[in-house]
């Protein structure tokens, strides 16, 4: 019997299981892969190891996050939903097994934990945020809400937790380790006080009545921190954000006065280690379009949509952005066009762009269409109303409005007037404007042009004048924008006195005390400005944009505690150097002629006012005795 030489078969190799140092590198790789626009390749690396590594699991997770919410197609979010709850599954296998009541009696002692039962939590406040924001777009009744709003708060004291083990904990495997532990809780504790400090006041007191802290000035130090931590995972992660903020929420729910100075540093940064990351470039064009570098903006935005098609959602973005550079150039024809290309391919908000696309449609016919022109138009905005979405059980304001003004323009009761301007100010675009007053003059000729159609109205004391009112406003806005204060101040003051002669368009009266307001602040007369921010607040409700006019009242009345803190500052210094002066032996002399030099000022009041077309400068004097609903005509006729 021949015996054949026995062949040892080699058992198939296993691939070794990466340690926590292993997964939180790789994970670092993926972020820098998906900052360079290989989406794709970024996913791949992050599902080879996904169903077992935490990290990995929460990498997945993310990417899948942020293609959902540029998408909004239901397979996307369910897709990101599985992969959250995945993320939920793992964590319960690699935590800490406390017993709840244990944790309540007993204070954990975070020195005994593991360093991946450190990192769990972590990864699990995280995944808890992004499991909430994505229970508000996926179902818009009542439930999804509650289940969203008990998410948050579990997220929010998950990231207490992490912090109180960031702040105990000494034993840590590496300092590495550390870093990527403490770059990620100061990164969730900066983002929600950043954001809840955005509140209005009642929504503040509720939330922080409930466990919720918004501090502004946290916010900030806590992201900073998170951003200077380069070696931190989510360093780059914290710089997102921060330029998120800077660049649309400050500029969105606040005044548009932003300094981005920060944004612009942190941008540039970004940009020499990720010269081609569409995300940075999306953020350059951001800034260009802020400062009114509209020209830069628009190539940036351009390049930003040529240079990735992974994901074709953030050319979305883009194509918004694009629009509205148009729209302030008043080149109503292009920006008609990205209004259609988002009308096709966006799924954010499908009313608002159908209301844009037929406003902006109409715009570009020179106020002349046809009357088959005219029918297309209409037709248009009469599918806006169906075109609804609810975030969180919500209609966005803007689209709330797009609705309403739409389904008066079908009815008659609106007039087609200059509807592509009045959109600009909800998006606040009016703040861009001014930083180059070139961009102005256009849109006021076109204002101008239009009111002197409408001055029928001002002939009959009894025509309702919610047209001419709606572009009064508009006109305050560039006479404003051109630094004419008393011009705007009077725009805003005859939609206020002629407030029983607006029937339908009932925000323009809290909207024009509001800027009245604004305008004060502008002037430093804080006090006068505080007045009349207080009255746009609580003397109306229940009208169209309401919610824009209390997050911007919040943000110009929290503007106006610093202002005056630095005034008080400014004014104790002056206080010391008179007195210093006065202790000097040429004091009398100086203080003389100083005080020649006052009296001969203040001589006529009269005298400081010029009385041109363009200018009107009225001394703190002057504009002390003019109450609420006064004239300054008047009050220069009795100085």
């Amino acid at each position: 019997m021949i015996f054949e030489d026995a062949v040892e078969e080699t058992p198939p190799s296993i691939e070794r299981v990466p340690t926590l140092e292993e997964d939180m590198n790789e994970v670092n790789t993926i972020l820098e892969m998906a900052l360079n626009n290989q989406f794709e390749e970024a996913l791949k690396i992050a599902n080879k190891w996904a169903e077992t590594s935490l990290y990995h699991a929460l990498g997945r997770a993310t990417l899948c996050f942020f293609k959902g919410i540029l998408t909004l197609e239901d397979e996307q979010i369910k897709t990101t939903m599985d992969a959250l709850k995945h993320v939920s599954n793992l964590y319960q296998l690699k935590r800490r097994q406390m017993n709840s009541v244990s944790r309540v009696v007993w204070r954990p002692n975070y020195n005994q934990y593991t360093e991946s039962e450190v990192h769990a939590e972590l990864v699990y406040a995280e995944s808890q945020l992004m499991h909430a924001l994505m229970t508000f777009l996926l179902d818009q009744n009542l439930v999804s809400l509650v289940k969203g709003a008990l998410k948050i708060r579990s997220c929010y004291q998950s990231y207490k937790e992490c912090k109180s083990i960031m702040n105990q904990r000494v034993n840590w495997a590496s300092e590495r380790s550390k870093i990527h532990f403490e770059s990620g809780v100061r990164m969730g504790i900066g983002t929600f006080n950043l954001m809840i400090s955005h509140m209005p006041n009642k929504v503040l007191r509720l939330l922080e009545f409930v466990g919720f802290s918004g501090n502004r000035n946290i916010g900030f130090q806590e992201l900073e921190k998170s951003k200077n931590m380069n070696e931190g995972l989510r360093s780059p992660l914290s710089k997102l954000i921060l330029l998120g903020y800077y660049c649309y929420i400050e500029h969105l729910f606040g005044l548009g006065d932003e300094d981005l100075t920060s944004a612009k540093e942190i941008n540039s940064n970004c940009l020499k280690r990720f010269p081609n990351s569409a995300f940075f470039i999306l953020f350059a064009g951001r800034i260009n379009q802020l400062e009114g570098e509209i020209r830069e903006a628009i190539q940036n935005f351009q390049k930003c949509i040529a240079i990735q098609n992974q994901w074709k959602q953030l050319h979305n973005i883009c194509y918004w952005e694009l629009l509205w550079c148009y729209t302030i150039k008043c080149d109503w024809k292009q920006a008609g066009k990205m209004a259609e290309i988002l009308r096709a391919g966006c799924a954010w908000s499908p009313a608002t762009y159908a209301y844009q696309s037929a406003v902006l449609r109409f715009m570009s016919l020179e106020d002349n269409p046809t009357k088959e022109q005219r029918a297309e138009i209409m037709e248009l905005l009469k599918k806006v109303p169906s075109l609804r979405i609810r975030y969180a059980g919500k209609t966005i304001p803007a689209e709330k409005f797009a609705i309403t003004t739409s389904e008066r323009y079908v009815s008659g009761v609106k007039e087609l007037v200059a509807p592509g301007l009045e959109f600009m100010y909800i998006w606040n675009i009016w703040a861009i404007l001014e930083k180059d007053k070139k961009l102005v003059d256009p849109i006021l000729d076109l204002i101008e042009s239009k009111l002197s159609k409408l001055k029928h109205v001002l002939e009959s004391k009894d025509s309702p004048m919610d047209d001419y009112l709606d572009l009064v406003l508009l006109r305050g806005l560039c006479l404003r924008a051109l630094g004419y204060h008393f011009q705007a101040e009077e725009c805003f003051l005859l939609i206020i006195n002629n407030e029983k002669r607006i029937v339908r368009d009932t925000y323009l009266p809290p909207h024009a005390a509001m800027e009245l307001g604004l305008t004060f602040v502008r002037l430093g007369q804080f006090r006068t400005a505080h007045e009349w921010l207080e009255k746009s607040r609580k003397n109306y409700t229940g009208y169209l944009l309401e919610t824009m006019v209390h997050f911007r009242v919040h943000c110009a009345l929290r503007n106006i505690k610093i202002m005056e803190q630095e005034r008080g500052s400014s004014e104790d210094l002056e206080k010391v150097s008179q007195e210093s002066r006065e202790l000097s032996p040429d004091s009398d002399e100086s203080l003389s002629s100083n005080g020649d030099c006052l009296d001969s000022e203040l001589k006529k009041p009269s005298d400081l006012i010029e009385k041109g077309d363009k200018i009107h400068i009225l001394s703190e004097t002057a504009r002390s005795l003019i109450p609420l609903h006064g004239s300054y005509e008047e009050c220069v006729v009795k100085l």
